[in-house]
């Protein structure tokens, strides 16, 4: 009987984890419409429900699958998206056309769960058009302007692609648009682009929201392009002996460092001197430059404009006109019979690559002159760094379109420098095979991550190995930080990120929950690296000479992030924080205060996540800046 009774007991265990271990969610409905999208076509949205979110665990993402036709016709389905939220639009589809559709959710440690299977006619939009229209004119003539571009641009990705329209003769333009919410981008030959009120930005834009049988109207008036003055800015590059040398000078535009908006130009460029050592470079009215000269001999030593060693102390070059006599005397160093070479290759198809290889001395007390470069030959793949000063260094090699690396004798890579292997470097040592295979990095998108990489005063940092990895911990692209610390990556999609850097001698640094959205297709992160050995109170030996206001940090931030901000002399100050629609949301200083460096917190608790501004108003002084809240 107990035997029986035992035998029982077991069968019903063996049921019930046997149920346990089977059980999967329910498949689920998927529902679609058709309706109208940008350029009068039309789209098809397909929507699913959380899938049994109350019992299961959310899916990790869902795959949208698609069949020309109708289900009961021959052909496949076909993969067309993959996506994280319980919708997707199809703007592929064409008029009178017949498709078919189904959703999976796919889960890590279980089975996908499929939706089940529409099948969908373009027939006719199930939604009201909103009409607008208005005019584009000349702001101090009032003058129509023909031929102006008005685009509509969705403030929401699953709205659709943008929508334009071409002014007429008299300035006009007319389009019919899905209801939803648009950002109005307008621009004209010889005129300054802008968006929808008067901003410069997408994020400063003023939203506009249309309704179901709308007609209203948005007229904009454009100002004309004064395009500035180009100076030249000129000199000669020679050796102690006054010899002639060849060098390549770049110059770093510093003034327009402060809006962090990725100049179409770049923050830096470049030129080589001639044979008898003379520069000439171009820049526009009021440009400020910074003037770095990398000599082509290596037994002569770097320097910036005028025999400054870092970014921090150079001389700035203020152009307003034509300007010469920007000479430079080169010093020499002791020269070494060491280096260090090898080769650079794709991972994959191990093809000589053309990248830049960084070697870090490790230990050194100036930036750049701790940092020497040389670039890989294009054919065959191989670098050669000599007449390096003895010491312990670390090695990157970084080209575009490649993850970057820091140097390992097993091949393996990473972007952190402390997990790399470090090569020490005698006055007569040459060391080779020092090589690298690099990975290939997969651009897919159109949005933007920028901003600076700073140490904990403020200062550049350059040469650092910036890179933005997704939620799976894989780098989707990484760049190196330029002479001005300022780092841009693009051809990124849509998603959440972690920003990292790394580079000798400093504490890496992370940023969490970089959000890339395709509305925002400009992201602005900075990132403060703290030096080895370094602490906070250095900076009171600083003496404060001009107004400032620094990047909160973090940023994006959640719920608390610090402002920092310094004042040349004493006096008022207020510091207040605003939304994007310009409602003020806090008072965070509003006091009478002594010259020097301050820093105030601000708490978002109680917040939604998004866009806010703080303005600081100190004496003729103002400034604002831009804040993320993510929670």
């Amino acid at each position: 009987m107990k035997k029986l009774l035992f035998t029982l007991v077991g069968l019903m265990l063996l049921v019930g984890s046997s149920s346990q271990a089977q059980m999967q969610p329910p498949p689920f409905k998927l529902q679609a419409s058709v309706v109208s999208s940008m350029m009068n076509s039309l789209s098809v949205v397909l929507v699913w429900p959380d899938v049994n979110a109350a019992i299961y665990p959310s899916p990790e993402h869902f795959t949208v699958y698609k069949k020309k036709g109708a289900i009961a016709d021959s052909g496949k389905f076909e993969f067309v998206w993959m996506t994280r939220e319980g919708k997707f639009m199809d703007h592929n589809v064409s008029l009178g056309k017949t498709y078919s559709y189904y959703v999976a959710a796919n889960y890590k440690n279980q089975s996908d769960v499929f939706s089940d299977t529409v099948q969908v006619q373009v027939i006719e939009a199930n939604d009201i058009i909103a009409k607008v229209s208005g005019t584009v004119v000349d702001e101090a003539t009032l003058t129509p302007l023909k031929r102006a571009k008005i685009e509509f641009l969705p403030a929401s990705f699953m709205a659709g692609p943008p929508s334009c329209a071409i002014t007429d003769s008299t300035g006009s333009y007319k389009l019919k648009l899905k209801p939803g919410d648009y950002f109005i981008f307008s621009g004209a030959e010889g005129y300054v682009p802008e968006f929808y009120d008067n901003a410069q930005t997408m994020q400063q834009a003023t939203k506009v929201t249309l309704k179901s049988g709308d007609s209203v109207s948005f007229d904009i008036a454009l100002k004309k392009l004064v395009l500035p003055d180009v100076f030249s800015v000129s000199g000669t590059v020679k050796d102690v002996a006054g010899n002639p040398q060849i060098a390549m000078i770049t110059a770093v535009i510093t003034n327009r460092k402060q809006n962090h908006m990725p100049d179409p130009q770049g923050h830096s460029f470049g030129v080589r001197t001639d044979e008898l050592g003379n520069f000439k470079l171009f820049a526009k009215e009021n440009d400020t430059l910074v003037v770095f000269i990398d000599p082509a001999d290596r037994s002569l030593l770097k320097q910036f404009y005028n025999n400054k060693t870092t970014f921090e102390t150079a001389d700035r070059i203020i152009v307003t006109q034509d300007i010469s006599g920007i000479d430079v005397t080169l010093a020499s160093k002791a020269v070494y019979d060491n280096g260090i070479s090898g080769t650079i290759t794709d991972s994959a198809t191990s093809s000589p690559l053309k990248t830049v290889v960084y070697a870090y001395k490790k230990k050194s007390n100036a930036h750049q002159g701790s940092r020497n470069f040389v670039l890989s030959d294009s054919l065959t793949g191989t670098y050669s760094l000599s007449n390096l000063e003895p010491g312990t260094y670390y090695l990157v090699a970084a080209a575009r379109g490649y993850r970057p690396t820091f140097f390992k004798y097993d091949g393996t890579q990473t972007l952190n420098w402390r997990k790399a292997d470090s090569i020490v470097v005698t006055e007569n040592g040459k060391i080779s095979d020092i090589n690298f295979a690099l990975r290939k990095i997969n651009i897919m998108g159109n949005a933007i991550v920028y901003g600076f990489i700073l140490d904990a005063n403020g200062n550049n940092v350059e040469g650092a190995v910036a890179s933005l990895l997704d939620e799976n911990g894989e780098v989707v692209n990484a760049t190196i930080s330029d002479l001005d610390g300022s780092f841009v990556m693009d051809g990124l999609s849509s998603g959440s990120y972690q920003l990292s850097s790394s580079v000798v001698d400093y504490t890496s640094s992370d940023v969490n929950n970089v959000t890339v959205e395709t509305a925002n297709n400009y992201v602005n992160v900075d990132l403060v690296l703290t030096a080895d050995g370094v602490t906070s109170v250095e900076t009171s030996k600083n003496i404060v000479t001009n107004y400032a206001l620094s990047q909160n940090y973090p940023n994006p931030f959640n719920p608390s992030t610090l402002i920092s901000y310094q004042i040349p002399t004493s006096g008022l100050v207020t510091i207040k924080v605003y939304n994007v629609i310009g409602k003020e949301i806090a008072t965070l200083v509003n006091e009478y205060q002594q010259s020097g460096n301050h820093s105030k917190e601000f708490s978002a608790n109680g917040l939604n996540s998004g866009v806010y501004f703080y303005t600081i108003k100190a004496g003729s002084f103002s400034a604002t800046k831009k804040m993320i809240l993510l929670k």
